[in-house]
């Protein structure tokens, strides 16, 4: 799988643009004359393929596709047109596998908006130890996916439990924990994190829609071991 770094003036937009998941964003990137594809971002700066099932004459057609998309990613930015997909959106598209229902459970990106409880903490888990989503002042980014502290400190021992329970699209270990503790109560959005990626999911997932304040990223950074 082609794996690349973006230009920088992509990257101020994205890190100031919503996820898809905890960690990722799926980009329908439009270049003139061509018809858009998909792209998965992981940190807001490393940009991966995201292959489709096509045939083989089908493959080497898009994989030409791909490779001038990300040529722009690179070098031409302001050729590009893009928009972030929500997760319902990239999961109904085949892009993070099709949907499996559970009864009476929805992700995050379809449920109401809702003010988190007071002192309620949350965690992050990343394989980037400079998670983009926390600003200078320890604030967090609108649109930041993340867990509750119950459901990250009860099931995630290990970077591949990360992976496994929030369905991540990075294969690596997501061994970096960010322990948030918003100082007031803040918009936020719950559901179940649906399997994805070759993931089973089933963890909680929580996105903060308008962002969490100053303060709220409370270092240091956890690092946990991989796992298996």
């Amino acid at each position: 799988m082609t794996t690349i770094g973006i230009h920088i003036s992509l990257i101020e937009k994205l890190i100031d643009s919503p996820e898809t998941g905890m960690g990722y964003q799926v980009l329908r990137v439009e270049l003139e004359r061509e018809i858009p594809r998909y792209v998965l971002v992981l940190n807001a700066e490393i940009a991966k393929e995201m292959l489709t099932e096509v045939t083989p004459l089908e493959r080497v057609i898009e994989k030409q596709a791909q490779e001038r998309v990300f040529k722009a990613l690179q070098y031409t930015p302001e050729r590009i047109h893009f928009r972030i997909l929500s997760r319902s959106e990239a999961v109904s598209k085949g892009l993070g596998e099709n949907r499996a229902e559970r009864a009476g459970e929805q992700p995050a990106c379809d449920a109401n908006p809702e003010l988190s409880n007071a002192d309620e903490r949350f965690l992050r888990y990343s394989a980037f130890q400079n998670d983009r989503r926390m600003n200078p002042d320890r604030s967090v980014k609108p649109g930041t996916y993340v867990t509750t502290r119950t459901d990250g400190m009860t099931h995630v021992k290990t970077g591949m439990d990360a992976v496994r329970r929030y369905a991540l699209p990075n294969p690596k270990p997501a061994i970096y924990r960010f322990d948030l503790d918003p100082p007031t109560r803040i918009v936020i959005r719950r559901g179940t994190v649906e399997p994805a990626h070759g993931q089973p999911g089933g963890g909680v997932e929580v996105i903060f829609d308008s962002g969490a304040p100053a303060g709220t990223f409370r270092p240091p950074v956890f690092t946990m071991v991989p796992g298996t």
